[in-house]
């Protein structure tokens, strides 16, 4: 009978999680860079209105079921200095007992665009953002949250890519998880760049699951 529950509780989880990316998807909304002032700190903050999600599956584990990295670009200016970070949001479908939810917390990630490597290594931590109220959130209060030191070249590199994917490396372990849902438009409208926009981009990669 648990069993049984469990599996249910897994297709409704996961038919809610696609309603909620269809949803998305069928907005075709252009995605907008956002500005704002963090009052807290008094930094001013720059990210966008639409994340690009990433997807591994894990049909091994049971049926319907996914693990999903949420990414998005992140701009801090205090008093003219400017750090770029990249944001992950970790969030599956499943609960898991073994402890490997936690994947992002000591594994190697690698992101592949047009199929060259580039390590994320460079973590930042609550006191490194120097931010209050963090842009990005994920869909539920378990997602993990993850920061990224990155370079603004990179997030213009990936703008113009024809394709991107997430290596994530823990141990003996390694998931490789494919574009879902976004495009070249949100890199675009964080880099400010409207001529990209103006045109018509085509997805990063291929959308999954199609």
């Amino acid at each position: 009978m648990n069993k049984k529950i469990q599996l249910l509780r897994n297709v409704l989880v996961c038919c809610c999680s696609l309603a909620a990316l269809a949803g998305c998807a069928g907005r075709q909304a252009v995605p907008v860079a956002d500005y704002r002032l963090d009052e807290g700190s008094g930094a001013n903050i720059i990210s966008v209105s639409d994340v690009m999600v990433f997807f591994h599956e894990q049909p091994s584990r049971a049926v319907h079921v996914r693990d999903y990295l949420y990414l998005g670009p992140l701009e801090i200016n205090v008093m003219s200095k400017h750090r770029h970070y990249l944001w992950l949001g970790e969030w599956s479908t499943i609960d898991r007992i073994d402890g490997s939810q936690a994947d992002l917390q000591d594994a190697v990630i690698y992101l592949f665009i047009d199929g060259v490597p580039v390590e994320l290594s460079d973590r930042a931590d609550a006191d490194d953002l120097t931010m209050t109220d963090l842009p990005y959130h994920g869909p539920v209060s378990t997602t993990g949250n993850y920061f990224f030191r990155v370079s603004r070249d990179l997030f213009h590199k990936w703008s113009q890519a024809g394709s991107a994917e997430i290596k994530v490396v823990h141990g003996n372990r390694e998931k490789v998880y494919r574009l879902w849902n976004g495009d070249a438009q949100a890199l675009a409208a964080f880099l400010g760049d409207n001529q990209r926009l103006d045109a018509d981009s085509e997805l990063i990669g291929n959308r999954g699951a199609q």
